[in-house]
Formats: C-alpha cells, structure tokens, sequence
C-alpha cells in the first residue's frame, strides 16, 4: 500500500500521470506565450501612443494658416487630390498619360467647378508601400486646404455621374452620415458590410479593397497622416493602404461608410501594384 497519493499516482497509474506532467508542461508554456502577448500589445500600443498623440502634434503644429485662404480660392469648387505615377522616373510607360486622361474625364463631367491637384507617386518595389507614400504627398498638400471635405483620387478612378461636381450635392453627402463617421470611400471592391446599417445613401463597412477614391475632413487627413507614416516605420513585407484607414478608424471609436451607390469606378488597365492588366472594377 502507497503512503503518499503522489507515490500511488507514479506505481500504479503511469499512463495518468505523464498525462498529468503533460498539461502541466502545456499550461506553463501558453502561460509564457501569453505574458509575451501581453508584453508585445503593451509595447505597440506605447509606441503607437506615443507616435500617434505625440510626434504627430508636434508634426501638424504649424498647419495653422497665417493667410485667409477663403478669400482666395473658390471653396464651393470640388478639389480633387489626385495620385498618379505619370512623369515619375522609373514608372511602367503605361503611366505616361494616366494623369492627363484622368483630368479630361473630369473636367468633360464638371466642366469649370472642378480644381484637380497633382499628387506625385511613389516607385518602391514593396507592395503597397509606394502608394502608401504616394498618398502622404497628397495629405502633406491637402492639411492647408480650407475646403470642408477633402477628396482623394487614384488617375484609374472615374465618375459614373456628374452629380459629386455639385457643392450641395457633396454637403448633402456628409450630412446625412452619422456623425462619428471617419470617411467616406466613394468606391472599392470586395466590400464587407455590416448586416443591417444600409441607410438611403450610406452602407457601414468593415474592411473594403481599393483606395481610389474618398473623402474626408481636414482633421481626420491628420489622423490618417499619422498613422500611414507610423506604419511606415515598420519594416513589413506588404502595405495595404486600403485597409489601413479600417484599423486607425476603429483606434478613434469611428466608423466608415461607402456611398450606396457607390459615387466612383476603377477602369481596366495597367495595375502599378500588381503589375499587370486588370479588368474594369465597378
């Protein structure tokens, strides 16, 4: 007869104790990863905190205009900041009218109430990286603009109408978001929604490809700025832009939407970031 439960365990029941040596091994290990876990959370949400609510003041502190541009320009005009690759060195020869093309559709649908505004892009043989760069030269260009809502191209994107060229048109868009909206993307492909938050001219969206075409306040530019060049600072084998904008979004406690109907559409043609022909996307 065993004196010690633990000397019954090991004599006569092998098969449940190296059962019993086996979880316990297992729990210190997950207990291990899980501390890691927590250290590594803890360590990107300090540098992100202190990057995002830190440097990021600092960066913007001098965006406050000396000079009233509201008599200057004509704020009822659409603005449009748009990202092209064309007569950037290095770029695929399919660039080289992309711009010009991009400003004659527009200016055929909105005639003289449009003022287009050149974004130079940025060649980078990381996927993503490039575009992501590209579209910190048009927020760099955009944080002095006095326009209420900022509005960003890719040159593959078009117009299905002529009604965005409006000014009422465009404030009756904002207004009828809900107010802790981030953006508004006026296209994109391979869309996830959430199930019943369609409203008349909005849908709530969770993630969605394609960054050719949205629109945003001047203060929210500032937050994307940020975090866009944040990200950058990482070293990662991929950028998705696109998919960025979800995850500083849902870090502010906002939402996005797309317009429903979807206000923009990508054409078919030459793809810088998978560096192929790709069909029209609606």
């Amino acid at each position: 007869m065993c004196v010690y439960a633990s000397a019954c365990l090991y004599t006569h029941n092998p098969i449940i104790s190296i059962m019993k040596i086996s979880n316990l091994v297992v729990t210190i290990i997950c207990t291990v990863l899980l501390l890691r876990g927590i250290k590594t959370v803890l360590s990107l949400h300090s540098m992100y905190g202190r990057h995002y609510f830190g440097e990021y003041k600092q960066t913007f502190a001098a965006t406050n205009l000396t000079k009233d541009y509201s008599k200057m320009i004509n704020l009822s005009k659409l603005k449009v900041y748009v990202l092209s690759l064309q007569g950037v060195s290095g770029s695929h020869p399919n660039n080289n009218d992309r711009f010009d093309k991009f400003s004659d559709a527009l200016q055929k649908q909105c005639g003289h109430d449009v003022h287009i505004e050149f974004c130079p892009g940025v060649i980078n043989k990381i996927r993503g990286q490039g575009t992501q760069k590209g579209f910190l030269n048009c927020f760099t260009k955009a944080l002095s603009d006095q326009h209420k809502y900022l509005v960003f191209m890719e040159d593959d994107a078009r117009l299905r109408t002529s009604e965005f060229c409006n000014d009422s048109y465009r404030d009756s868009l904002w207004a009828a978001v809900r107010s802790d909206v981030f953006m508004i993307l006026l296209g994109g492909h391979h869309i996830s929604i959430i199930p019943f938050q369609t409203k008349k001219k909005f849908t709530k969206v969770v993630s969605s490809y394609g960054s050719y075409g949205f629109m945003i306040t001047r203060e929210n530019v500032k937050h994307l700025y940020s975090y866009y060049a944040w990200e950058l600072s990482l070293d990662r084998p991929t950028y998705s832009p696109d998919l960025s904008l979800f995850t500083i979004a849902a870090h502010l406690k906002k939402s996005v939407q797309i317009t429903t109907p979807t206000v923009v559409y990508h054409i078919a043609g030459f793809s810088n970031t998978w560096q192929k022909s790709r069909d029209q996307l609606v």
